[in-house]
């Protein structure tokens, strides 16, 4: 059997020509991301690509934020100091804001819905106000005076929109809007 100090991993030489405007993007991902050397960017673009972090952005675009992030301003009210900051800053706002619109409690979201559904999602926002765990089927059937399959359809077009999530206590399943 092999020890561990046998079993080094095999090293793969590469050489790389590029062109100048290649050669100029390979130096600006190496002082962006203060990395020592050219093996470096190397491993550190393999790794971006492979896990799928690699974004292609419109020069124009580029630009334009590269100056906005210039600003000494903006690096010390919101702490970026780079484009990836920018970006991951970006996609977290665009989710929060999409989690605000995409909710059961949005008035204009609930409007996208039937008649009969919004009455099952006002119910179940209003029960929720009132029941700590969580509403059952059985608090909507209530409330609503109306079949239960209408509302398990309900429910279940819900959680298929990611808008309803559920839990299960004591043998009842409780669900609640986000």
């Amino acid at each position: 059997m092999l020890s561990n100090d046998n079993k080094k991993r095999k090293k793969l030489p590469i050489r790389v020509d590029l062109d100048e405007e290649d050669a100029e993007k390979f130096q600006s991902i190496q002082e962006e991301f203060k990395l020592k050397n050219k093996a470096e960017v190397l491993r550190f673009c393999v790794n971006k690509v492979y896990h799928g972090m690699a974004l292609e952005i419109d020069e124009d675009l580029y630009n334009e934020i590269n100056k906005i992030i210039s600003s000494r301003h903006i690096k010390i009210r919101y702490a970026i100091t780079n484009i990836d900051d920018f970006i991951k800053r970006a996609i977290s706002e665009f989710l929060a804001t999409l989690k605000k619109e995409w909710s059961l409690k949005n008035w204009s979201m609930r409007q996208t819905l039937s008649q009969e559904e919004n009455d099952t999602a006002v119910a179940l926002l209003e029960l929720q106000l009132q029941k700590i765990p969580g509403v059952t089927i059985k608090d909507l059937e209530e409330y609503l005076k109306i079949d239960s399959n209408i509302i398990r359809e309900h429910l279940g077009k819900f959680m298929e929109d990611a808008l309803l999530d559920f839990r299960e206590s004591r043998g009842k399943i409780y669900y609640y809007a986000h």
